[in-house]
């Protein structure tokens, strides 16, 4: 956003959306139209207003970078009823005008993936995840496409070992999964050379986090909720700064 009065103009968008109870889980648009003949639909459906690629029109739209659409989308649809409703305002509330995300794209990156000890015991499994998560000790935008091959390669080859491990919590793959996605998405985001060896270390280490199997009771609203307090605490800091 790159407006005082485009940012309003959202927010008021959002507000009266959240107001009206219209946004849903699960679906970009409901067949379901509102006082206003707009329709009910998920946090971007919902809001462009539209099936055809919403989040890309959305983040065209109002100059927000891509990365934080997918990622806000992703958070929406897994947090629990009652939480989810008043999340797209606060979403975008929290963002200054003309925000620089690159700082707090790394640092979502390594969180999440360190995130992944509270789960995984095996030893080589756990040393993948920290070696991937010192990948983001940089802005995004700088990291080297070097260091990004180095650590996807060290990645790959632990992973015949973490095929054997049995350490980690089921929640800990659901979580992992989300890395997965959300480091193919910063590709899209970011200089892309660069940015497809990040993808590659990223889904190298999440996966052998992935392969490891731990009867544990299941924690996936909880991580969803987790991810949203941690990125919006990540943007409050950037903010004070």
């Amino acid at each position: 956003m790159k407006t005082q009065e485009e940012k309003n103009e959202l927010l008021s968008q959002l507000k009266y959306h959240q107001d009206l109870d219209a946004f849903v889980q699960g679906q970009w648009l409901l067949n379901e139209k509102l006082e206003n003949n707009d329709f009910k639909g998920c946090f971007y459906g919902c809001t462009m207003q539209t099936n055809d690629n919403p989040i890309l029109k959305f983040s065209e739209k109002y100059d927000i970078d891509l990365w934080y659409c997918y990622l806000t989308e992703k958070i929406f649809e897994g947090l629990p009823d009652g939480k989810y409703r008043q999340f797209p305002y606060r979403s975008i509330e929290i963002l200054p005008l003309n925000f620089d995300f690159n700082i707090v794209k790394s640092q979502f990156h390594k969180a999440i993936l360190l995130k992944q000890l509270d789960w995984v015991k095996d030893e080589k499994v756990r040393e993948v995840l920290i070696k991937t998560a010192k990948l983001f000790e940089v802005p995004f935008n700088e990291i080297s496409k070097s260091a990004a091959e180095s650590v996807a390669q060290s990645a790959w080859s632990a992973q015949s070992v973490a095929w054997s491990a049995e350490s980690a919590a089921q929640s800990a793959a659901q979580s992992a999964e989300s890395v997965a996605q959300l480091a193919r998405l910063a590709a899209r985001s970011a200089a892309r050379s660069a940015a497809l060896s990040v993808e590659s270390a990223v889904r190298s280490a999440v996966r052998s986090a992935q392969s490891a199997r731990l009867a544990a009771e299941s924690v996936a609203e909880n991580h969803y909720v987790w991810m949203r307090d941690l990125l919006f605490e990540l943007i409050e800091e950037k903010n004070e700064k």
